[in-house]
């Protein structure tokens, strides 16, 4: 069971977390603590990607209907993606979407291939460059 998941981007945040700590090992129970750096999507990934939600809207508005490069975003990440409880205080929210913003640079590109297969299936051929680390990760995977 995950307890703490957060990344850590200042010396504030670094505190919060070690009193965090500090308040679990003193309840005498045993964890296992893991620091690993945080390889977070890059800038080229996160271009590709509005690139492709702008591709899908356009292709899926036919008829009267129009799709939003927002809205892509938001289906893609309610199909692939899911949702996260929140919680504020004593408040529990209702569900969100997980936002792609905190996705490493693996779990973003694993998150585009799901949407260039289904967006295939639905007649939808997404673009990716050579050049692009999309394109590298997704040679590396076929090795």
């Amino acid at each position: 069971m995950k307890i703490f998941d957060r990344i850590c981007s200042g010396v504030d945040m670094a505190v919060m977390m070690l009193g965090a700590v500090q308040g679990l090992v003193e309840t005498g129970k045993r964890y296992r603590i893991t620091i690993s750096e945080f390889d977070k999507r890059s800038l080229p990934q996160n271009n590709l990607y509005w690139e492709w939600m702008t591709r899908l809207g356009q292709h899926f508005s036919k008829g009267g209907a129009k799709y939003s490069s927002d809205e892509m975003h938001d289906l893609m990440r309610h199909k692939f993606l899911g949702y996260v409880n929140k919680k504020i205080g004593n408040t529990e929210l209702q569900p969100q979407l997980r936002s792609t913003t905190d996705l490493t640079k693996k779990e973003f590109s694993e998150y585009m291939l799901k949407i260039e297969v289904w967006a295939a299936e639905h007649g939808c051929l997404l673009p990716y460059p050579a050049d692009t680390e999309y394109a590298s990760w997704r040679e590396a995977q076929a090795a």
